[in-house]
């Protein structure tokens, strides 16, 4: 499964799959990002789920020229992957799960576990701190 798929599968958009459907594409998402990060090899980049490690794959991302208009959504994914399963292992807490019906990314993956019953929908976090990084309005902070 390409990243990509992740907003459709077939002709649905994941607000519109079963909870069932959304649980195995999210499955599938974790699978195929755990195995591309377990053999990936970023120059100079320590991959050890911190905070600087997050920042330091942003950076090698957009410096690489790896982000272009094809592979924005591969990385905006990826990246949203790394930022997430980085925030997991912060916190026992914390884990993976589809976006609940009440929220704008029904059927996403999602980080949630917070105390304020708050879910993190990591790949549009980092699509818009990418995003915001090229287009000049904000620097590294943001991330």
């Amino acid at each position: 499964m390409n990243p990509n798929d992740l907003y459709l599968t077939g002709h649905e958009r994941l607000y519109e799959l079963s909870q069932a459907q959304a649980n195995s594409v999210l499955q599938r998402f974790l699978e195929l990002e755990r195995e591309f990060f377990s053999s990936a090899s970023f120059l100079g980049v320590d991959l050890d789920k911190t905070q600087d490690s997050v920042l330091n794959l942003y950076r090698y991302v957009l410096d690489s020229g790896e982000y272009t208009t094809e592979n924005q959504s591969l990385w905006d994914a990826r990246c949203g992957f790394y930022f997430g399963d980085a925030l997991c292992t912060f916190s026992s807490r914390l884990s993976w799960t589809i976006g609940e019906k009440e929220y704008a990314f029904e059927n996403h993956p999602v980080v949630a576990g917070f105390r304020d019953k708050m879910e993190v929908p990591v790949i549009t976090m980092s699509h818009n701190g990418l995003s915001s990084i090229i287009e000049g309005r904000n620097g590294f902070e943001r991330i």
